[in-house]
Formats: structure tokens, C-alpha cells, sequence
């Protein structure tokens, strides 16, 4: 804990009553003389820091990369150029007219 308070401290931003002027002082909330404890990071790791457009750009890079290791990607038994067919989403077969 931040605070450093012991547990059997009630800390609230409201009165009894529900008030919440007291929010308004919050230097009256912990006592004079108090001690703030050590403090610690509130997230283990940050998964993502960087703006959007970073992250997009990230995200492109990487689509590229599997789409490419697709095109390499040979499916036993068939011939290469179906199994990119395959692997692309595209139709197999050709519309006679």
C-alpha cells in the first residue's frame, strides 16, 4: 500500500453522512507526520507504449512477414501453385462460359 496506513484505518473521501466535501481536503485525510510507504509500479510490464500510428504501422510490418511466410508455406501432396491458391483464399476452380 502507498499510504502506509494501518488496515484497521478507515481512509473515504465522504463523511458519514456521504458528504464529499472532505474530497476537497484530501491533506486532511492522512494524519500529520504521516510517512508514505515505498512506492510500487502499478503495472508489471506495459504491453504497448507508443501512439497509434506506431502500433499500426507495427501491425502492417507484421502482416507482411506471415503473408510472405504463407506464399513459402507448401501443403504436402498438392501442387505449389494450388496451395497458394489455397492459402490465399482464392477460388480453385475457373468459370467456363
Amino acid at each position: 500500500m502507498f499510504l502506509n496506513l494501518p488496515p484497521e484505518m478507515h481512509i473515504s473521501l465522504c463523511d458519514d453522512k456521504g458528504d464529499i466535501d472532505r474530497a476537497r481536503r484530501p491533506w486532511e485525510i492522512v494524519p500529520v507526520g504521516h510517512k508514505i510507504g515505498k512506492p510500487e509500479p502499478l503495472f508489471k510490464e506495459l504491453k504497448f507504449a507508443g501512439n497509434q500510428a506506431d502500433k499500426k504501422e507495427r501491425e502492417e510490418v507484421e502482416a507482411v512477414k506471415v503473408a510472405a511466410q504463407l506464399k513459402k508455406t507448401k501443403i504436402p501432396g498438392l501442387p505449389t501453385s494450388l496451395s497458394i491458391l489455397i492459402l490465399e483464399n482464392k477460388p480453385i476452380y475457373s468459370q467456363a462460359a
